[in-house]
């Protein structure tokens, strides 16, 4: 099954040109707490700023949870947090940002996955580039464990 959905995905993933990218913002909770602004280039750079004028808790801060728009639903790209069969330390659970404190994480415009192991038992890191689409960033946060919030910010790949 692996190895169906790896030529899959290898066979749908083609060259593509120098991606132009553009922004819009959309909240679903207009009522946000957190302001979520985008910086481009060969990176994509997230900067998350609380605005709430308490502290407030970003869950799985070092996970990038975003999304792509595909025939009419969200897909969740595979991104990975550690290499594929590294010994990596368990991420926190969650962060605390003050107020007017900014969280800031990076994406490499790639999605990342770990394939078939090599001769070693160590998984291969297999990667494409994001193709042309509108995908979203979603943070999740909240005041304390119990009352978690959801934002999205959407943004365009050219």
């Amino acid at each position: 099954m692996k190895k169906i959905l790896l030529i899959f995905f290898v066979i749908t993933i083609s060259c593509s040109a120098k991606q132009e990218i553009t922004n819009t913002e959309f909240n679903e909770n207009k009522q946000s707490k957190l302001e979520v602004s985008i910086e481009y280039g060969e990176t994509i750079t997230f900067t998350i700023k609380n605005t709430a004028p308490e502290s407030l808790y970003l869950y799985q801060p070092r996970k990038l949870h975003i999304e792509k728009f595909n025939k009419g639903t969200w897909d969740r790209l595979r991104i990975l947090q550690c290499p594929c069969g590294a010994p990596c330390a368990k991420p926190p659970e969650k962060v605390q940002i003050l107020n007017q404190e900014i969280y800031v994480r990076t994406w490499d415009k790639y999605e990342k996955w770990c394939g078939e192991k090599n001769k070693y038992g160590i998984p291969e890191t297999l990667n494409a580039k994001a193709l042309k689409g509108k995908y979203r960033l979603r943070v999740l946060y909240g005041i304390d464990s119990k009352q978690k919030e959801t934002i999205y910010m959407e943004f365009e790949l050219k």
